[in-house]
């Protein structure tokens, strides 16, 4: 499914509702496709009992109410959230602009409306809790973009940085402009936090390709304080792809999240709602705009 045609141009988009209501495709006015593709064989949209590494690495996935998987003691029984989530595996109800999903593990309902904007897409959200209790929750993005050689990640300000994909996160610093491939050699993988006792939350991230094509993403500090970088050079991936995941919460696994305090609590009658922009653009200057 493409966007209406009525929509403004400033970025055209595809979703796939009968698998997650994944984004498929996210093109800017001089035909570039910045989300990554998978067509090795064998590689397909998977069910509730699948990995999510086994299908394609490609597009725009909603993550809720994890990431990781979990075991997380709701009233007093042990409820198991699957790997990244409920949602990229299941049929949404809908059209190209607004569709909605109930959660498996959690009740919980997720609506998505996508806008088109003169620059690009606005992506709306209302989370509903639908059972009688609070209920914690972690919502991150997964857009997975092609990550072309040359393209920088463009923050806007220097960070402090938490690498969180080993056994214990490692610290380190971060300019405003980072080059992906100095932070893994081919082949491999790695997760990033920007560090939230060490920089202040910021409100967006952007790549930019070496002729000066950019997409730039923008959010609520507010509804989103978390930041995570995933990048994959061809480690599950099909090919380079780097992932731009405003969050709700800190780290990846609901459970720990939650005990931690770095999660939403969403109350029954009191819906969490938030938006992520998307602009494109050809100057190089994301920040500039």
């Amino acid at each position: 499914m493409t966007r209406p045609a009525s929509e403004p141009a400033g970025l055209t988009w595809e979703v796939d509702l009968a698998h997650g209501a994944r984004l498929t495709g996210l093109t800017d006015p001089r035909g570039r496709q910045w989300l990554a593709d998978d067509d090795r064989p064998g590689r397909r949209p998977g069910g509730p009992d699948d990995r999510f590494t086994d299908g394609p690495l490609a597009g725009w996935d909603e993550m809720l109410p994890s990431i990781d998987p979990c075991l997380l003691d709701e009233g007093g029984r042990q409820v198991a959230v699957g790997d990244h989530g409920d949602l990229w595996c299941r049929p949404w109800s809908g059209d190209v602009t607004e569709h909605a999903v109930d959660g498996a593990s959690l009740p919980f309902r997720l609506r998505r409306r996508v806008t088109g904007t003169p620059c690009g897409i606005r992506l709306d959200y209302e989370l509903t809790v639908t059972g009688d209790r609070v209920v914690p929750l972690l919502w991150a993005a997964h857009p997975q973009f092609a990550l072309r050689p040359g393209t920088r990640l463009v923050l806007p300000k220097q960070v402090s940085v938490l690498r969180v994909d080993g056994d214990d996160p490692e610290s380190g610093s971060w300019a405003a402009t980072v080059d992906p491939g100095r932070l893994v050699t081919p082949g491999g993988c790695g997760k990033w936090y920007v560090d939230p006792a060490g920089s202040p939350a910021l409100h967006g991230a952007a790549l930019v390709d070496p002729d000066g094509g950019w997409l730039r993403l923008t959010w609520d500090p507010g509804d989103l304080p978390y930041l995570g970088i995933w990048l994959d050079r061809g480690h599950l991936a099909a090919g380079d792809v780097l992932a731009i995941e405003p969050s709700s919460g800190f780290y990846d696994r609901l459970d720990r999240a939650a005990a931690a305090g770095n999660v939403w609590t969403v109350a029954p009658g009191r819906p969490r709602r938030w938006w992520v922009a998307l602009d494109a653009g050809e100057d190089g200057e994301p920040w500039r705009t």
